[in-house]
């Protein structure tokens, strides 16, 4: 595991898998053109079968770099979104943060300073606890790095 990984946590995956029928007649949809029908399956999902500890995932293009930090690579976003967690994400009404890696946060009335409290039992693949440190390593290196999109931030 490199350091660059330090906001993976586990991801728990849930196996996939179809129906088992051949039948054409599942789920039509209209699609393609004028007069044309195309078919498919909604494949059934079973949550709570335990994950294998593989995924496989395709992408149109190898991803050129899995440094987060140093690349634009579109075809490394969905690795990244496998390996990395957030510390918030935006919350689906787009103005709210819902929590990942960290449970809560505060900010400073002048917006400039935050304080996540992190989620206690989180681990790495590796299973090495996350720290403050691992955080701070990350955010130290997302505005230190000269190509990664949040230089901006600094003035």
């Amino acid at each position: 595991m490199t350091a660059t990984m330090v906001l993976t946590s586990t991801v728990a995956l849930a196996a996939c898998g179809g129906s088992g029928s051949d039948s054409s007649s599942d789920n039509p949809s209209v699609g393609g053109g004028e007069g044309t029908t195309t078919t498919g399956r909604t494949p059934d999902v079973d949550a709570t079968a335990p994950a294998n500890g593989e995924l496989t995932f395709g992408v149109e293009a190898f991803p050129a770099s899995n440094d987060v930090y140093s690349t634009f690579d579109t075809n490394a976003v969905a690795a990244w979104r496998a390996w990395w967690e957030y510390l918030v994400r935006p919350g689906k009404d787009g103005k709210t943060f819902e929590p990942r890696l960290a449970e809560s946060f505060t900010k400073s009335d002048d917006d400039k300073t935050y304080e996540f409290k992190l989620r206690e039992g989180v681990e790495f693949s590796d299973g090495t606890p996350l720290t403050a440190d691992d955080v701070l390593f990350s955010w130290n290196k997302a505005f230190t790095t000269k190509t990664s999109t949040l230089t901006f931030l600094k003035d």
